[in-house]
């Protein structure tokens, strides 16, 4: 049994990022950026007013000038700003040449092909110059960069259509156990409603990552093999359930069979002390307890991590310090991962563990948002101590 700083290391070590190939802008949000892009072009690519208004030179400042032209967006100007005249110009338009400022509008008194001019102006008034966001060939986004909504649009911007980008990885999920039926159904009183796919389908998806491949497979070996085989070429293959150390605890064995090695099968942490971890050339598979709220952390704490490493992405967590607000106690001998609430007030997080009765208890956690953490030797914590906690979905786990 190892300790959970030590299976989390050995989940980053085998978590490679996949080759990077070309995607469309709609898929590419999320993904990391595999190569440098630099702009194609000046950008603005002419002198562009920011407002509805007039084009005008400086030096007429105060005086009335005369209309001779007007340019919309997507027009080209037919002319230029001479001394004494001026152009109506809309928002995005390119400026005619000759433009030292643009003045609004409603700043402007209008009389036929007359406009008057407020007393003062300033050069560049509204006006962003030609190259001035970025010139011709400087760089955008560097290799490694991380392709938010707006990155997305710059790279729209500069023509980067297919940016070349590190795949998310595909994963598939294999539920197991013959209690387990599909939530649409209504169980007999020796059967329970499958509430771990869906949560760990909805884990995924959060990640940006969805599952890709699932399916559920009975507590045969035939059937467990059938079902990995299934699998395809997935990056991360999950098992849910069969891997401690019961009569049909037959996952790992299976694994053994289609040629994995084991790389641990224990973790010394509550919940989720049967967590297992394989590889297969570049492939990972994790097979983590059945118990929900185990299956929870263990794609939280672990999957995840392997997730954002074959992404391009750092597993990094944030970690924050708050105030208990109840008391919390610690599994004697292994570190504890406990469910709570945790809320900023007054500029301090103040964390209070979830309310639930065992631990499988999914109603008693709904409106859990955090994972605290406890060492085995910290026994019980007292309200007002100071406890550390992950956030559970936070911004710095979307891919």
């Amino acid at each position: 049994m190892i300790d959970p700083e030590k299976a989390l290391d050995l989940v980053r070590e085998r978590s490679v990022p996949g080759e990077p190939r070309r995607c469309s802008l709609q898929s590419a949000a999320g993904c990391v950026l595999a190569e440098a892009v630099s702009a194609d072009r000046d950008f603005p690519p002419f002198d562009r007013s920011m407002m509805d208004g007039v084009a005008v030179r400086v030096e007429d400042a105060g005086s009335r000038v005369r209309l001779t032209g007007e340019v919309a967006a997507g027009q080209p100007p037919q002319g230029s700003v001479e001394p004494g005249t001026c152009f109506t110009v809309m928002t995005g338009a390119a400026c005619p040449p000759g433009t030292e400022a643009v003045v609004p509008k409603e700043k402007t008194t209008r009389d036929g092909e007359w406009v008057a001019l407020p007393p003062a102006l300033d050069r560049d008034w509204n006006v962003v110059r030609k190259g001035s966001e970025r010139a011709r060939g400087a760089g955008i986004l560097e290799a490694g960069a991380l392709l938010t909504p707006l990155a997305v649009a710059a790279l729209a911007a500069a023509g980067c259509s297919r940016p070349l980008v590190i795949p998310r990885p595909t994963i598939a999920l294999i539920t197991t156990g013959r209690e387990v039926v599909d939530p649409a159904t209504r169980p007999e009183t020796h059967q329970i409603r499958d509430a771990n796919g869906p949560m760990l389908e909805s884990q995924a998806a959060v990640l940006g990552a969805p599952v890709a491949f699932r399916t559920h497979a009975d507590d045969t070996e035939e059937s467990l093999l059938a079902a990995l085989e299934r699998a395809g070429e997935a990056d991360i293959i999950l098992f849910v359930g069969g891997v401690s150390m019961g009569k049909y605890d037959l996952v790992p064995g299976v694994i053994e069979r289609f040629g994995a090695e084991i790389v641990f099968r224990k973790v010394s942490q509550k919940p989720g002390k049967p967590l297992l971890l394989a590889g297969k050339g570049s492939r990972l598979i994790f097979g983590i307890p059945g118990n929900p709220l185990a299956a929870h952390f263990c794609y939280h704490r672990y999957v995840s991590a392997a997730v954002l490493a074959m992404a391009g992405r750092s597993p990094e967590r944030l970690s924050f310090q708050g105030v208990l607000s109840a008391p919390a106690a610690a599994r004697k001998g292994r570190t504890s991962f406990l469910l709570g609430q945790a809320s900023l007030i007054g500029g301090e997080w103040q964390v209070m563990p979830a309310g639930q009765k065992s631990t499988a208890d999914l109603f008693g956690t709904v409106d859990a948002n955090c994972y605290l953490r406890l060492e085995g030797e910290d026994g019980e914590l007292a309200a007002g101590d100071r406890i550390a906690f992950t956030l559970i979905g936070g911004k710095e786990w979307t891919i």
